[in-house]
């Protein structure tokens, strides 16, 4: 407010004449403006006691320095402190003038030079005062050095012109429609052209014209009218009178008036006892809607004690929930009350956010503002906003229009409306912050129309700071943006695929509305369920396939296996739309697949699932490949002790194919041929381990049954024939011996029948194949010799709930699923 409100005309002979008696008199009534918390008038008489009558003691400097701190002139107080600390006694007697003079410069944003006189007082005065200001300077110390960390965001500050703000103090501002209200402090002058003591009045601006008072007797004569607001439809007008308690004390109650149908407020109504309690200020109201409880909510201000051990009569903020037409008990917010003062609450219904002032937590000098989420939980982390919204200056009343684009605050910051000719203005103006909405939209990605329900998180991303927002009956999501920041927005809804977003706020204006779309698919899996066929029990282990499915005959869709030793039930999500093919397999068993389609289900999560069923097959004929004279070179033994694994490794080792293609360099056809032949040696030797392995695994695949093992052994004729038959012979014993090793032989004793076949060269002699020792080119390594050289396994099984004959020859290869 503006502090000079009152002409001293008792000072116009000079105070430089009175005599002490007349001093005396004017000390006596600067120490008794300031008991009655009168800092303006206390201040006038200091100023004018050691400037006019020179009277330049410490006793008068401190006072003049808090009567300066207390009106919120600082660069005064800062003065006065200074002349304080340079006498040594009184250093000493004005222990706390450091730590004034600290906090001063810190509302002045100075600071390092506040940082360095807390740390005098804790080093020089701390002892010998109360341990209260020995915390209060190392939180201010520690405020400092995070006040200095802060980034200027770009966020544009705008002074509302003279239609608002008057040299007096304006603040409270609400916006209605195209009417801002706000209230103001104002003054009138009496029958002797003498001031008045000011009142609070309640004004309205319409469509940006000249302020004027509310009428309809909201402003009462002798009483302060101020902090109107609204609750949701405007049918409802809150604000308080409040009588003075002393200059700078008020005591309020909180009101509310109805609109009538003639469109009129009708008469004020005082709220209960639960909101105004006896002996304490209800104070700055703010009416909104609560999400999570559905009931409408007022926030207020009061002094009264948050419990049985508070002591302290600061200012918390509290709440109470409207019932009809009345409200329940009120309660205070723990989660952002401090052991400072919290106050002006702002609830934003839209984004269900909560704004309040407050300088109990960290912050830039005075009274900061801060904002938190109204969750499911409660209230969400408590977040202090962008610099230059707050400054070192006390930064209050921070409010938002309806649709979040944009705020208003009160601050008494530099360069506030102010006499020319007062350099020590010390009142509120309204500023209007013009914000970045984001609006998220969420909406059925199959059918584009609006979906509700979703869960909404707005991240920042450097300060991983969230915040959620659940809606049942709308798919619009406001929240108040930053400038110059990254965010990531997500939408999440049970059943449904989330969509998300990265966007930023750089280079964007305040007044912009940045919409997000989201795009939530709803959920469609599908269970593919395996089965034996012959017994329909479940069957563990198989490899399940999806791939997609197109009219294109060049698309190859993506194949997407699952596999689980003891699954026998396979979910996928799968897409809208769109058709799959699912192949189960399982080495040893028939394959089986089924298509299922997505293109006629509803647009809403869904759940499909179909059935596989196969039956137990042996392999194909499996044909497993040696190199020349192997094993055993130059024998004419019928044994061996080789393990067939051993003639594998060796047939292909990274040498013996360097050997092929140097010596089928010059035969391009025959390397290609080479290349295939490899390719089936191994496949050979995978259906082998395969098959082995699963009779040892799965004694149940037998059951009851036995088997027999046909081995027919093969030749090429580089060598004579009955040197031939024994050399089939030794490669049908590597493959006993690799059976025997594994212990398949020994797991059913006397149930697998190992049968013998040498062939030696016989079935080579027809096809041409070289036996010309001379050419090792086309008698070793061309493909002919090379196929010749082999043994072939054929398996047949007497075993439960194999497939019928007439299915098995359906069977495709084994080695390829």
């Amino acid at each position: 407010m503006n502090k000079k409100y009152i002409i001293l005309l008792t000072f116009i002979i000079g105070i430089g004449s009175l005599n002490a008696q007349s001093l005396k008199r004017f000390k006596l009534q600067a120490s008794e403006a300031f008991e009655a918390k009168d800092f303006s008038r206390a201040l006038e008489y200091y100023q004018m006691i050691i400037n006019d009558a020179e009277d330049e003691t410490s006793e008068n400097y401190y006072n003049a320095a808090e009567s300066a701190r207390e009106f919120r002139v600082y660069h005064l107080a800062e003065q006065y402190y200074r002349q304080v600390l340079t006498d040594s006694i009184a250093r000493s007697t004005y222990r706390l003038s450091n730590f004034h003079l600290g906090s001063v410069l810190k509302y002045q944003g100075r600071y390092d030079e506040a940082k360095s006189y807390f740390q005098k007082f804790l080093s020089e005065n701390a002892s010998f005062v109360s341990e209260k200001y020995t915390g209060k300077a190392q939180k201010e110390i520690s405020d400092c050095d995070w006040a200095k960390t802060l980034v200027d965001s770009g966020i544009p500050i705008i002074q509302l012109d003279s239609t608002v703000n008057t040299p007096n103090s304006e603040f409270s501002p609400i916006l209605l429609g195209d009417e801002l209200y706000f209230s103001s402090v104002r003054y009138s002058t009496g029958p002797d052209n003498l001031p008045k003591d000011p009142l609070t009045r309640i004004y309205v601006s319409k469509e940006s014209k000249l302020g004027q008072q509310v009428t309809e007797d909201f402003n009462e004569d002798l009483m302060h009218s101020a902090h109107a607001t609204f609750n949701q439809d405007a049918s409802r007008i809150y604000y308080t009178v409040c009588s003075s308690v002393n200059a700078t004390e008020v005591n309020c109650k909180i009101y509310y008036r109805e609109k009538n149908e003639d469109d009129k407020w009708g008469k004020r109504v005082v709220l209960s006892n639960t909101i105004n309690k006896e002996g304490y200020t209800a104070t700055q109201p703010s009416v909104g809607f609560d999400e999570k409880t559905g009931k409408e909510v007022i926030f207020f201000v009061s002094d009264r004690p948050t419990d049985d051990s508070d002591t302290e009569k600061d200012l918390n903020i509290w709440c109470s929930f409207r019932d009809g037409d009345y409200f329940g008990d009120a309660g205070p917010i723990t989660d952002l009350n401090t052991e400072g003062d919290d106050v002006t609450p702002f609830f934003h219904t839209a984004s269900q956010k909560i704004y309040f002032s407050s300088n109990g937590r960290q912050n830039m000098g005075g009274l900061d503002v801060y904002t938190s989420d109204r969750s499911s939980q409660g209230w969400g982390t408590v977040e202090h906003m962008a610099v230059p919204l707050n400054s070192s200056y006390d930064d209050v009343y921070y409010s938002l229009n309806t649709d979040g684009t944009t705020a208003y605050l009160s601050s008494n910051r530099s360069g506030a409306t102010c006499d020319s000719e007062d350099e020590d203005c010390a009142c509120n103006d309204i500023y209007e912050i013009p914000q970045i909405k984001i609006k998220v939209l969420t909406y059925n990605s199959i059918t584009g129309e609006p979906l509700y329900g979703t869960t909404v998180t707005l991240e920042e991303l450097k300060s991983q700071l969230s915040r959620p927002q659940s809606k049942d009956k709308s798919n619009e999501y406001d929240y108040s943006g930053s400038f110059n920041i990254e965010y990531k927005v997500d939408a999440q809804l049970e059943g449904w695929v989330f969509d998300d977003s990265l966007f930023n706020t750089i280079n964007i204006k305040g007044g912009t509305l940045v919409e997000i779309p989201l795009y939530l698919t709803p959920a469609v899996d599908l269970d593919a369920l395996t089965f034996s066929k012959a017994t329909n029990a479940p069957l563990a282990g198989v490899n399940v396939e999806l791939v997609e499915i197109k009219d294109d005959p060049f698309f190859e869709g993506e194949v997407k296996p699952k596999y689980g030793a003891n699954s026998v039930k396979y979910n996928y999500p799968i897409d809208y739309k769109k058709r799959y093919m699912v192949v189960g397999s399982k080495f040893g068993y028939s394959r089986d697949s089924f298509i299922v389609s997505t293109e006629n289900i509803p647009v809403e999560p869904w759940h499909l699932a179909d059935s596989l069923y196969l039956c137990k097959i042996p392999p194909e004929l499996t044909k497993l490949y040696f190199y020349n004279d192997e094993p055993n070179r130059r024998t004419r033994r019928s044994e061996t002790d080789w393990n067939y694994t051993k003639a594998y490794d060796l047939l292909t080792a990274d040498a013996m194919r360097d050997s092929f293609n140097r010596e089928l360099n010059s035969e391009p056809v025959e390397r290609g041929k080479i290349l295939r032949f490899f390719k089936e040696a191994e496949d050979g030797m995978v259906i082998l381990d395969s098959f082995t392995n699963l009779l040892l695994n799965d004694p149940s695949y037998l059951g009851e049954g036995d088997a027999k093992v046909i081995v027919r052994g093969f030749a090429s004729p580089r060598a004579k024939n009955n040197y031939n038959l024994k050399l089939t012979d030794r490669r049908i014993n590597s493959i006993r011996n690799y059976f025997e090793e594994k212990g398949l032989l020994q797991m059913y004793p006397g149930r697998i029948i190992f049968e013998s076949k040498p062939n030696g060269e016989e079935t080579a002699k027809d096809k041409g194949i070289s036996d010309d020792i001379n050419d090792r080119a086309k008698s070793i390594y061309y493909d002919g010799p090379s196929r010749e050289r082999r043994v072939e396994i054929e398996w047949i099984l007497n075993v439960p709930d194999a497939c019928p004959e007439n299915e098995q020859s359906e069977e495709t290869d084994n080695s390829k699923y």
